[in-house]
């Protein structure tokens, strides 16, 4: 089921897209195909939010996994990482240059941790449910840092 803009018959322009009363997709369309701006979910779960050119994820976006957890983050290209981007898996985070989904450049490799925190302060700021990743870093030189940010 559709709800949104068309043109000459087609989806075409902000819309939305469901399965059995579900919404999959939220977002542009041009000619029946996703493109622009828009999110796609499976399940009630926000699966990818970016870029989107000829029904594919194409630009900048993140994909996430059926956790809610960053996947990757990046560019793509024609469905596939293609371009600099990060990808979370197995406790590392590979910051890399991708081609047709290849990584073909690896700039750093990071161990990390995922915490959820709720209202509590940190450095003093209010971070009430914001996820946060601790990292320790090791980057193509060797060198190590530890860091934290939000996400």
């Amino acid at each position: 089921m559709y709800s949104g803009f068309w043109q000459k018959g087609y989806k075409h322009g902000i819309g939305k897209e469901y399965n059995n009363n579900t919404l999959v997709y939220d977002g542009g369309f041009s000619n029946n195909k996703r493109k622009g701006l828009g999110k796609e979910y499976c399940n009630n779960a926000l699966v990818y939010d970016g870029e989107w050119d000829d029904g594919l994820y194409d630009g900048e976006g993140t994909s996430y996994n059926e956790n809610g957890i960053v996947k990757y983050k990046g560019e793509w290209k024609k469905g596939l990482y293609h371009g600099e981007g990060k990808l979370y898996e197995n406790g590392q985070c590979i910051d890399a240059k991708w081609k047709n989904g290849m990584n073909v450049k690896t700039y750093s490799v990071s161990l990390f941790e995922r915490i959820e925190r709720t209202t509590k302060l940190i450095l003093g700021k209010d971070v009430d449910e914001k996820k946060l990743e601790i990292s320790s870093n090791v980057d193509i030189n060797n060198s190590e840092q530890e860091f934290i940010t939000s996400l």
